[in-house]
């Protein structure tokens, strides 16, 4: 077993800040959604709603337009907004409510391939 001396001293000083940690420990929940989002929502969408190849088409596109068309605005909404952190949980928190609609939606069937 370390000596308490040796394990402080093995932990980075970015690592004791309590706000530096929230924030790593909510950028991580988020990154993973996003590759649960990227992986599991095709893969529902061939499975449960047994999309053709035009529809994974149509899928991928509605994935990635909004980053093209509302990135620098939503940007540049978000910098001009007081509670930059308040905007962030709460835009997160939507987003996971809206991904933990689609079992629930596909658990009572009535998802459709335009909640995906």
């Amino acid at each position: 077993m370390m000596a308490s001396g040796r394990l402080s001293a093995a932990v980075p000083d970015l690592l004791r800040k309590r706000s530096f940690r929230r924030y790593w420990t909510g950028q991580s929940i988020s990154l993973a959604d996003d590759q649960i989002s990227q992986i599991a929502l095709p893969l529902v969408a061939i499975f449960a709603l047994h999309a053709d190849a035009a529809q994974m088409g149509w899928l991928a596109t509605a994935q990635l337009v909004p980053a093209l068309l509302l990135s620098l605005p939503a940007g540049a909404w978000a910098d001009s907004r007081a509670h930059r952190r308040r905007v962030m949980i709460a835009t997160d928190l939507a987003r996971a409510l809206l991904i933990a609609s689609v079992p629930i939606a596909y658990v009572l069937d009535a998802l459709t391939f335009t909640q995906l």
